[in-house]
């Protein structure tokens, strides 16, 4: 509690209570009044809030606000406030009013929403807010703070820190408008599922859902012919969960492949920090809306009739692929150091602790701009630890996560043959990785034989020791390739699960994980089909970080996963598996128990389940064949591999570089071998930093190869450069552009006729700003007019009077792809025409033959409007007359004559006073041969105009090719697309910085050797008609 001041003025007769209130840093005076209904600010306050960044947002209604003396005011500016009150933070909406003479007035809209409590008698104010922590306090005084590294006054301002940005979002509502899903269909025929009856107490769970979604907006009424089934799974606390069962959908949808980031890429960027959070987004799907095409896809039946979703459900399988796509929009590529984006989490870094503190700030700042609302009960913040796919990093930099082994490493040593056979399955399954290994395990197989005794010596101990050891270290245990599939085998004992997730690399089978661990004993009691899911589904989940997004093979010596797929009405458990595993992509494989020892030698010899999320395995280097054989012979025989030597435990090879013209005595023969693991990383360091600059692939050749050597180098290197994403984005063809001119078919008179507009020009004297100009393409007749708007009514007309009903209905119209001519009543009008319509491909405007004439016309207006440019308008018609009677150099011919037979008399000519009329003859007979002859004449004129024009054409031809190269496109090829940017000093965009080109993209349809419709393989996205000159391959 403080005490309030009261004061006496003028304007009234008694004591007002004020207190002050913090905005911006700022103290101003607040009016406590209960009698106003809500609380305003004077133009003093509201122009500080605009020095300060926050603008007025209009009033979400008409306001009218009446004083005390009865004066009605208008309000029509609203502003949402943040400031201190009280040491308490506070945020509420103010009106500006206008002739307010004290700074701010807290209204019963404020004082309610804060529980303001004042005693008149004591002068003292209490403020009790109802809302005054968005999130429970447990939440936020429950974060983990390292005592050892951060002293108490940093933890008590991380403290207020995450609280107050924690408030903040609760000013956040909807959805995000940065993303939306869009579910892409297969097959476009409906599934409808039918309801299946509950009894009355599942009942009720399934309607408290659907009100509950009702709401919150997350589901509305539907009238959709989809329909998937509920299923209510069961929690671990047992209670029940709504769920929808997206399986057929799932299997008739098309899944979306956007990737998931490189690990290699993130380890890098992990050792430079010392404090980690991660961020957990509140119901994250709920907050991405679905694309209004895609909700009915998503309907449901329930009693009350049928719904469906308005925001992303869980269930859908490409659903983790639009979260990814959306939290990397949201961090963008200026935050690639600072934090990063990993399924379900965003991890933050810092490498002291006021980076990371501002990091997290520029974090939280993002999220609230996309409208997107953290779960603070799930979040970690200033960790000096992560475990992260199958590491630990942390203030020792970057190690093994011990967890990652620990199924192998925890196996007990065996007591009888039985259990010493079943260790030795493991080993043997891969023996051909680890050297000398009859000679390792011959005190153990000695114990295997008929009549042997068991004597466990340490000679036993010692080579049961060894063997773990060689199972958990390379070569055996591998660096995952994410290009090629992973496989997961499981199994399931009456004691625990077991799963090994392999990959074949290099035509051997490798171990990429291990892990294992005991039944519960609720577990133990389930069936033997229940317990082999189970481990399915748990060892999905261990794996989940390799698995999620790409497609997988499930090994297992049991069917139990194909009961569970095709199980009709799941409940409880078995309900809460089949939901959690639809967003995975897999297929089953039947594996025999005697083929799958790992994983069934793991399951009985389980390890105590532990707090760990993940159980991962990834090695930093594992050495190549090519490597390791050249490495042995060097260290065997020195002398014979003269060009090779090894120091320091590394090799080098002996060779001057051919490319590299420095000195021999300047320059380091020695170059360093490089395995396979690490030849990605050295092309990363040669080509992708900003130290190398994205060069070509001389430069980056002459680069790697000063200091680095491997089989094959120059093609590798060259095709890594090709295949760059941003290179290929940013730079330009150094060939000539593609696409020869090609010919289109002749037609006759008016049968062809361009189009475009003209403007915006300076608004004339009689209101025009545009021109619409027609073009016959075969008599080069042509016929403009001027448009007060450039609306696709007015052109429409234009076309009617100027074209239709004077020269006849054409066959095909040809125009840019403008609104004027793409909108749906002008496809309509010339449809019901019968007139074909043509687009030219965008930013191509010499596939339109109208706009030369453009140039043509806007040269005229420029030469006769002189300085009054009101009035360029008024010399239209004789423009026009004037190119009709001209003869055109294409057809020899002015457009006149091809049109009416003869040429036009102009207007006050010298020439037209000198002539004499001709006769016109007397006889019939002698008008109607004469008329004859004339006709015949035209026709002939008319074979002579398709040789011009088709000689103009092979010259225009000509010229033009000689400045292009011949390259097309093939349907399913990959390219590149032209971008044209716009620079934008408002929004600090520069089109010189922006990427040239966007892709890769898919060629879904040809229309010409020169023209292709575009596809983009991630969104969906279409693009029609791209001219093959804005078009590059992708590699």
């Amino acid at each position: 509690s403080v005490p309030f001041t009261s004061t006496n003025t003028s304007n009234w007769s008694n004591n007002r209570i004020r207190v002050n209130i913090d905005i911006y840093h700022r103290s101003f005076s607040a009016l406590v009044d209960t009698g106003s209904v809500r609380s305003y600010i004077s133009p003093v306050v509201a122009e500080y809030c605009k020095q300060m960044g926050n603008l007025p947002n209009p009033a979400k209604q008409e306001i009218q606000a009446e004083l005390a003396n009865g004066i009605l005011v208008n309000i029509t500016e609203e502003y949402h406030i943040r400031g201190q009150l009280l040491l308490t933070t506070v945020a509420a909406d103010f009106l500006l009013m206008p002739s307010l003479t004290v700074d701010c007035v807290l209204g019963m809209d404020f004082l309610t929403k804060y529980n303001f409590t004042i005693d008149i008698g004591t002068n003292q104010i209490t403020i009790n807010p109802k809302t005054d922590r968005v999130y429970p306090t447990s939440t936020i005084e429950s974060i983990t703070l390292p005592s050892l590294c951060l002293s108490e006054v940093q933890q008590k301002e991380i403290a207020d820190f995450i609280e107050q940005e924690f408030t903040a979002f609760k000013e956040i509502h909807g959805y995000t408008n940065m993303a939306e899903h869009v579910i892409r269909l297969k097959d476009p025929t409906p599934i409808k599922q039918r309801y299946r009856p509950r009894n009355p107490a599942m009942q009720k769970i399934i309607d408290d859902e659907l009100e509950r979604m009702l709401a919150d907006g997350i589901v509305q009424p539907s009238d959709s012919p989809w329909s998937s089934p509920i299923v209510l799974a069961e929690k671990k606390d047992g209670k029940r969960r709504f769920c929808i069962d997206f399986r057929k959908l799932n299997e008739v949808s098309i899944k979306d492949a956007y990737p998931l980031p490189m690990i290699n890429d993130i380890l890098s960027r992990l050792k430079e920090a010392n404090f980690f959070s991660s961020i957990d987004l509140k119901q994250g799907y709920w907050q991405i809306p679905l694309s209004p095409e895609s909700r009915p896809l998503t309907a449901f039946t329930v009693p009350k009739g049928l719904f469906e979703f308005v925001s992303m459900p869980f269930g859908l399988h490409s659903a983790p692929a639009t979260f990814q796509r959306l939290l990397d929009k949201v961090l963008g590529p200026d935050m690639h150091a600072k934090a990063f984006a990993y399924l379900d989490d965003i991890i933050v870094l810092g490498k002291d602790y006021e980076e990371h503190k501002a990091n997290l700030k520029e974090v939280f700042r993002r999220l609230r701009e996309a409208k997107l609302k953290p779960n603070p009960e799930k979040c970690k913040f200033f960790q000096r630890t992560l475990k992260y796919l199958g590491h630990l990093v942390g203030e020792n930099g970057i190690q093994t996560d011990p967890d990652k082994v620990a199924a192998i490493k925890e196996i007990p040593t065996p007591t009888n043959v039985r259990a010493l056979r079943r260790f030795l399955g493991i080993a043997s399954w891969y023996r051909k990785f680890v050297p000398r290994f009859s000679a390792i395990t011959a005190p153990l197989t000695k114990l295997l034989k008929k009549g042997m005794k068991w004597n466990w010596t340490d000679k036993q101990e010692e080579a049961f020791n060894s063997l773990k050891a060689k199972l958990t270290e390379a070569p055996v245990l591998a660096c995952p390739d994410f290009t090629k599939p992973f496989v997961l085998q499981t199994d399931a004992s009456d004691q625990g699960l077991g799963a090994a997730l392999i990959q074949n690399l290099e035509g051997q089978d490798h171990i990429i994980s291990y892990a294992s661990r005991t039944l519960t004993p609720p577990e133990k009691n389930y069936s033997t089909t229940e317990k082999e899911c189970l481990a399915i589904f748990w060892g999905i989940q261990k794996m989940r970080q390799y698995l999620e997004g790409y497609h997988f093979i499930v090994e297992t010596d049991h069917q139990s996963l194909k009961w569970l797929q095709n199980l009709q009405h799941p409940t409880g458990r078995l309900a809460r598996w089949i939901v959690a595993l639809q967003q995975f992509d897999f297929e089953i494989r039947y594996k025999p128990g005697v083929l799958n020892r790992v994983a069934d030698a793991l399951s009985r010899h389980p390890i105590p389940e532990t707090n760990s999320t993940e159980i991962q395995a990834m090695n930093d280097m594992i050495l190549c064949p090519w490597y390791t054989r050249k490495f042995q012979e060097v260290e065997q025989d020195p002398d014979k591999n003269s060009d090779y030597c090894i120091k320091d435990g590394k090799l080098y090879r002996h060779f001057f570089d051919r490319y590299d013209f420095t000195e021999p005595e300047l320059a380091d023969p020695w170059k360093l071998c490089i395995p396979t693991s690490r030849r990605s990383e050295i092309l990363q360091e040669g080509h992708d930093r900003p130290t190398a600059g994205h060069l070509g692939v001389a430069k980056t050749i002459a680069r790697i190869a000063r200091h680095y050597y491997w089989p094959g180098m120059f093609r590798e290197i060259a095709k890594y450069v090709r295949q760059c994403q941003i290179c290929q984005q940013h730079k330009y063809s150094q060939l000539r552009p593609p696409g020869k001119m090609q010919p289109r078919p002749q037609g006759g008179p008016w049968h062809t006729i361009s189009t475009d507009l003209i403007g915006p020009l300076p608004r004339s004297t009689s209101g025009n700003r545009y021109i619409v100009v027609f073009q016959d393409r075969f008599t080069k007749w042509i016929e403009f007019q001027p448009l007060r708007k450039a609306t696709a009514a007015a052109v429409r007309k234009a076309l009617h009077e100027k074209i239709i009903v004077r020269f006849g209905c054409p066959r095909v119209v040809i125009s840019d792809n403008g609104v004027q001519y793409k909108n749906r009543e002008m496809r309509k009008f010339l449809k019901d025409l019968g007139i074909r319509q043509l687009f030219s491909p965008p930013y191509t405007p010499q596939t339109n033959p109208v706009e030369r004439a453009n140039k043509v016309i806007e040269t005229m207006i420029a030469q006769f409007c002189d300085n009054d440019h009101k009035k360029w308008d008024r010399h239209l018609p004789d423009f026009m007359l004037a190119m009709n009677t001209t003869r055109h150099e294409s057809t020899g011919f002015s457009p006149a004559y091809l049109n009416f037979g003869r040429e036009l008399e102009m207007p006050k000519s010298i020439f037209r006073e000198d002539q004499t009329e001709e006769p016109i003859p007397e006889h019939e007979a002698a008008d109607i041969e004469r008329r004859s002859d004339h006709l015949n004449k035209l026709r002939d004129v008319f074979d002579f105009v398709r040789i011009n024009l088709d000689r103009a054409f092979s010259s225009q031809k000509k010229q033009y090719d000689l400045r292009r190269r011949e390259w097309t496109c093939h349907l399913g090829d990959r390219v590149m697309k032209r971008e044209h940017h716009l620079s934008s000093a408002v929004r600090g965009f520069a089109a010189k910085l922006a990427p040239k080109y966007s892709g890769p993209y898919l060629i879904t349809k040809v229309w010409s050797p020169v023209v292709f419709d575009l596809k983009n393989e991630q969104t969906g996205r279409r693009f029609r008609r791209i001219h093959v000159k804005d078009l590059k391959p992708a590699h």
